[in-house]
């Protein structure tokens, strides 16, 4: 199991990439949050992607490597871990030669994975470090074939397993000048996420593969989705269940069925939230 050498705010603070006194105002943030330090960090770009990638580097003593989609990775080699484990980890297979298969990962933390795909794979792991965005765009070339060539502006992603409300919200947002993507299930919704690059996701609380709520956990652990605003369809609401969604990390919820007004008045808000968060930053 790998062992941090530092603790990653020591290492930015010595590479004078951050001051201490700036570490320490982050760090209870982080905790309230629930999330790693350098994830806070790059979540509010006080550091690059890039930056972090380094630092964790230097903090578990692992090769760095960037610059990922200059490699085609042949489906021998990616076969070792699937395009949902590859999208959920944000781990990218590169080699596999005797016995040893080396991964890109962003997080060296989540040990667990390694050892599960140890396991599966009956081969040795070799991490190395890479930011997220280079392993996210990684996946998205050689998994999906996709080169994230779009920035459409104005797209939702609804996730919802039923084709009758399916069409229903196509049909409405779409009519409203929305340019909307469908996605049937959690998974699909992920790899959506990452090619389709919507500024609103829409998704249902139960589905197969993933549901709403693992959805959004998927989606906290990549800094780039983080900002996405989420809006959670269901069809009860207790306020136990409203305050719990709320402390998750979804923006609001609508109730089924679906009435235009309640959709296109919070499909809106959440619209206007994404579009003014990222003109501040």
């Amino acid at each position: 199991m790998m062992q941090p050498h530092k603790r990653i705010g020591e290492i930015l603070v010595e590479s004078q990439i951050l001051s201490a006194k700036t570490v320490e105002r982050v760090l209870p943030r982080a905790m309230r949050s629930n999330i790693k330090l350098g994830m806070a960090l790059e979540e509010i770009e006080l550091i690059t992607p890039e930056e972090l990638a380094s630092a964790l580097a230097m903090q578990f003593g692992i090769k760095l490597i960037s610059n990922l989609t200059r490699f085609q990775i042949p489906a021998s080699v990616l076969k070792h871990v699937t395009s949902d484990i590859a999208m959920q980890h944000l781990i990218l297979p590169l080699k596999a030669e005797n016995g040893w298969l080396a991964v890109a990962i962003a997080d060296p933390t989540n040990t667990r994975i390694l050892e599960n795909l140890s396991a599966n794979s009956g081969l040795k792991i070799a991490p190395h470090i890479a930011c997220r965005p280079d392993i996210t765009a990684a996946i998205s070339k050689n998994y999906l074939g996709s080169s994230q060539s779009i920035d459409n502006k104005r797209t939702l992603l609804v996730v919802e397993d039923d084709k009758l409300i399916q069409a229903k919200l196509k049909e409405l947002l779409t009519r409203k000048g929305y340019r909307v993507v469908i996605a049937a299930d959690g998974i699909e919704a992920f790899k959506m996420l990452i090619t389709e690059k919507p500024q609103v996701v829409l998704t249902d609380k139960e589905m197969p593969k993933l549901n709403g709520y693992g959805l959004l956990a998927a989606m906290k652990n990549v800094p780039e989705m983080n900002r996405i605003p989420v809006i959670l369809l269901t069809g009860k609401m207790t306020d136990a269940e409203e305050s719990g969604a709320f402390d998750k990390g979804f923006f609001d919820y609508i109730l089924k069925p679906v009435t235009d007004n309640s959709l296109l008045t919070r499909v809106k808000r959440a619209m206007h939230f994404y579009e003014n968060q990222n003109f501040s930053c």
